[in-house]
């Protein structure tokens, strides 16, 4: 079972989406520097600057977002019952961008 993490999201996601960005950000460097390819109607150097930029912003909103993540600690006492809480020392130890 992954662990919980923010509202209930796997930490897994988090790093999936900085992944999915950083993988844009390198396709769109690939089509606009590595092709050298002359097409009509569109152009490949500016799909690849669409995607690098779009891997950039995706990239600040998954750090953002990252940072603004609530830490919930989930404990199962002896007896079954379970507790969730905040504790007071996660308030300020977050990054900040």
């Amino acid at each position: 079972m992954p662990r919980v993490s923010g509202a209930g999201r796997p930490k897994v996601v988090t790093a999936m989406r900085l992944s999915g960005s950083l993988f844009l950000i390198a396709l769109g460097a690939i089509l606009t520097f590595a092709i050298h390819v002359q097409t009509r109607g569109f152009s490949i150097h500016t799909i690849g600057i669409i995607l690098m930029i779009a891997g950039g912003a995706a990239a600040v909103l998954t750090l953002f977002m990252w940072s603004q993540r609530q830490k919930t600690v989930i404990r199962r006492s002896p007896g079954g019952e379970i507790t969730e809480e905040r504790p007071a020392a996660d308030y300020n130890d977050s990054p900040r961008l």
